[in-house]
């Protein structure tokens, strides 16, 4: 099974049909990797470069962006790192109405047990499940 990493721009070109010749290309590419059941890689950073994009130059809520990449993240072609706290991540995203970012460290304190963020930024204390001190 080959395995290749996929890049932000071609996930942002296929999501945001901007450029049109890009797009197609994207969606092209992304046809024939699930009918050849290949696999595509991406990391929590590239995912995070995807939104930032987005909400810069998409015209989606957070809401939308959320369903979305929870989508495209639960394909079967789609291999990334900690999968269950990027979706827990988006799930936070589209709820809270913070930056996806600070959802991550959420979602990541969660995961691992971590009780207490240590930070300035108010944004943390909209999250029950974790108490936001500052140092």
């Amino acid at each position: 099974m080959k395995k290749r990493f996929l890049d932000t721009n071609v996930i942002v070109r296929f999501l945001l049909n901007d450029e049109k010749n890009q797009a197609k290309k994207a969606k092209d590419f992304f046809e024939t990797t699930v009918k050849n059941k290949e696999k595509l890689v991406i990391t929590p950073l590239v995912l995070a470069e995807v939104i930032y994009v987005l909400e810069k130059f998409g015209q989606a809520s957070k809401e939308e962006i959320s369903k979305i990449l929870i989508s495209f993240l639960n394909s079967p072609i789609i291999i990334v790192e900690e999968k269950k706290i990027l979706l827990d991540a988006l799930l936070l995203y589209s709820k809270l109405k913070i930056d996806f970012v600070d959802c991550y460290h959420l979602s990541f304190c969660q995961a691992f047990g971590i009780e207490e963020i240590v930070s300035f930024d108010k944004d943390f204390k909209k999250a029950s499940f974790v108490k936001s001190i500052s140092p």
